[in-house]
């Protein structure tokens, strides 16, 4: 059985040149210049898509260098509600940063003033051109938010939250909130405006 399978496979195959060789019609060319002229065919598009592919190499390395059309890391999480967002820039990349410490997203990413907030089960990260992106978190989370957060007095947050001595502190456009141990367990905060 094996042999008359090849045998068709080998007839199918001639039959298959002969019809190629029937269409190269009368002009002189033998199978040989045709399969040739195919070849070459195929070269010159093979070329032609090596060059293409330099050039978007090229447009790609002209980006990352901050040329014009540079791309954006973005970064695909899941909500708490099960439906997957996606973060860009440099909310992308401090979640990246930041990891699952942050917990599920819990809804789009939103709009506030001149910046974005994307906000999670642990903690808010918030971007401006001006500031960066920036985690907000805890107690100076709450503290923030109660006194209008990036479009109250305070702006958007210019660092992370930072370890002081007996709690935590958060630097913004406009001044500090820091959270400290009052020395009987208890914490509370301080705002100071710069």
């Amino acid at each position: 059985m094996q042999l008359k399978s090849t045998r068709m496979a080998g007839l199918a195959a001639a039959f298959a040149a002969a019809l190629v060789i029937s269409a190269c019609g009368d002009d002189g060319a033998t199978v040989t210049d045709e399969l040739q002229d195919g070849a070459g065919t195929v070269t010159d598009t093979l070329g032609g898509d090596e060059e293409t592919t330099e050039g978007a190499e090229d447009e790609t390395q002209q980006d990352a260098e901050g040329g014009e059309g540079a791309e954006t890391e973005s970064e695909s999480v899941m909500a708490a509600d099960g439906t997957e967002v996606v973060l860009e820039g440099e909310l992308a990349e401090k979640y990246a940063e930041l990891g699952p410490e942050l917990g599920a997203l819990t809804g789009e990413p939103q709009t506030i003033g001149d910046g974005t907030a994307a906000e999670f089960e642990n903690g808010t990260i918030y971007w401006s051109e001006e500031t960066g992106a920036h985690l907000v978190q805890g107690e100076i989370l709450r503290v923030y938010t109660e006194s209008g957060g990036p479009e109250g007095e305070l702006g958007f947050p210019t660092s992370d939250e930072d370890e002081t001595d007996g709690g935590w502190e958060s630097e913004f456009e406009n001044g500090t909130i820091t959270w400290t141990d009052q020395g009987d367990g208890m914490f509370a905060e301080d705002i100071s405006m710069s």
